[in-house]
């Protein structure tokens, strides 16, 4: 199962793009593939309840969109606030990362990331499509699978980590990712108008600052087999935006329940082995 996820809050913007939903697709191809949308780990940015449910609904479309563009028919897209197994396991892991010594001493008192852990493992993930900058999510993941599986029966796949992007650009450097002069970092949308994107594009790659090397990098790993062409990338923006647009709510919510339903009979085998490994059952 090929996993990937991001969250809702601020929009899709060109970074996912470029770096997740491109390399998701290209890796889905032919294989069982997940794309889920953190909505609950959204509550604690979003400015409001109905600018979350905005906000989600919006970046929905657009993956809905590209799925259908992609012709990934198989490929699910699920919200996790819908897969109530994810709670449970999350719950699940906090305890056993902060009481149980065997899965104390792999934390050694960091914060482990248990709530994208239970998603990627209930979803039997074995790679995990991600920025450079989640690389390492991913491998205390692994980690803490490995550990489950020694100390209690085999369980669990192990996930690799899958980052078609090799580092990520400081924030010293960058001013943070590609965004619109004026606005927050992260902020150039795929949504945003053709002529914002390119006048963006355009000054980026003018400038002497060591980020131009960075935006190259970024779009040669998106486009191996062709050169680059800010029309190449503008047009395929177009037509995500174009195809976003024409997706109803209703329509949206049909497909969600859909894979959400499926996502649930993947996940129920998985957290019924879990209670079973910990006496729970």
């Amino acid at each position: 199962m090929i996993f990937t996820a991001i969250q809702p809050v601020g929009g899709i913007h060109l970074g996912n793009y470029l770096a997740v939903l491109r390399p998701w697709a290209s890796e889905s191809r032919g294989q069982p593939s997940v794309f889920l949308m953190g909505d609950n780990h959204g509550v604690a940015f979003a400015p409001s309840a109905e600018g979350l449910r905005n906000a989600t609904a919006s970046a929905l479309k657009v993956i809905l969109a590209f799925r259908r563009l992609e012709g990934l028919d198989d490929a699910w897209i699920i919200r996790a606030s819908r897969i109530p197994e994810f709670a449970e396991f999350s719950w699940l892991i906090d305890v056993l990362t902060s009481s149980h010594q065997p899965f104390r001493q792999l934390v050694q008192g960091k914060p482990f990331p248990y709530r994208q852990a239970a998603e990627i493992l209930l979803m039997g993930s074995n790679v995990a499509v991600v920025g450079p900058d989640h690389v390492r999510l991913i491998e205390v993941t692994a980690a803490f699978a490995s550990l489950f599986n020694e100390t209690y029966g085999r369980v669990f796949d192990i996930p690799v980590p899958l980052s078609h992007l090799k580092e990520v650009i400081p924030d010293t450097v960058s001013g943070g990712k590609m965004h619109k002069p004026g606005s927050t970092p992260g902020t150039l949308l795929v949504t945003d108008d053709r002529d914002v994107i390119r006048s963006v594009l355009d000054e980026m790659a003018q400038e002497d600052a060591p980020r131009v090397p960075y935006l190259r990098q970024v779009l040669e790993s998106a486009y191996p087999d062709k050169p680059y062409s800010a029309t190449v990338l503008l047009d395929e923006i177009d037509n995500l935006r174009r195809a976003a647009t024409s997706i109803s709510e209703d329509e949206l919510e049909s497909e969600l329940s859909r894979d959400e339903l499926k996502a649930r009979q993947r996940a129920e085998p998985s957290i019924r082995s879990v209670r079973y490994a910990l006496g729970l059952s």
